[in-house]
């Protein structure tokens, strides 16, 4: 009775000792985990962080490229004031300055030839566009929707919407501190009016050349790419 009694305290003291390593087992696998959670966390933290400055320094961008255009606008209504509200509007939309101008301020009816009036508007508006290397300058032609049957260089309005836009491209570029690479010219026919072909008042308003300045983002999108 003795020796099973000693065996009996031998097993269960067996038993305590495994049960205190699997305790041991778990309580480290425990641990484990927890730093394991921590690690991440950190890591998350870390991320968040870095997130965190990539999008101050977008908006740093974005906020340099508004305030530059806000500028720039500024300095176009100032150059341009006499003609603002009389056949030219300026806007400021979608992080570009928009300008419009009028047939009238530029061509003879019908023709592509910029005139004495636009040529001066034209030399106005490239002093303040000089220099200005970070600006993506589109020059767009627009005609009404009555249709032209020239027998010469000009043969239908896509044609006079792209001579147009040429000829205003050719007068900013005289300009030597403004770069041709800048510069895109494109014509639009009759196809993008902006008021009804239906009066006389809208055809007028459709006949018009549209300047686009556009900021160059390729630092906005260099810093997305990274």
């Amino acid at each position: 009775a003795s020796s099973y009694t000693e065996k009996n305290v031998e097993m269960r003291a067996i038993n305590r000792q495994i049960k205190l390593i699997s305790k041991k087992e778990e309580l480290k696998s425990l641990s484990d985990s927890i730093q394991f959670q921590k690690d991440m966390l950190t890591k998350a933290n870390q991320e968040l962080d870095y997130r965190s400055l990539r999008v101050k320094e977008l908006e740093s961008i974005i906020n340099k490229k508004d305030s530059m255009v806000t500028a720039l606008k500024s300095r176009i209504s100032s150059a341009l004031s006499g003609l603002e509200g009389n056949g030219l509007t300026i806007e400021k939309r979608n992080g570009k300055v928009y300008l419009s101008l009028e047939e009238s301020l530029l061509f003879a009816s019908g023709k592509y030839d910029v005139n004495n009036q636009g040529i001066s508007a034209l030399n106005k508006l490239s002093e303040v566009l000089s220099n200005q290397q970070d600006l993506e300058i589109i020059v767009e032609g627009h005609t009404d929707s009555i249709p032209l049957s020239g027998r010469g260089l000009v043969k239908d309005n896509w044609d006079l919407s792209v001579l147009r836009a040429t000829s205003v491209v050719k007068v900013l570029t005289n300009n030597s501190q403004i770069k041709s690479s800048q510069l895109m010219a494109a014509g639009k026919g009759e196809f993008s009016p902006i008021m009804t072909n239906l009066t006389v008042e809208g055809r007028s308003a459709n006949r018009r050349i549209d300047i686009i300045l556009s900021p160059n983002l390729d630092e906005f999108f260099n810093l997305l790419d990274e």
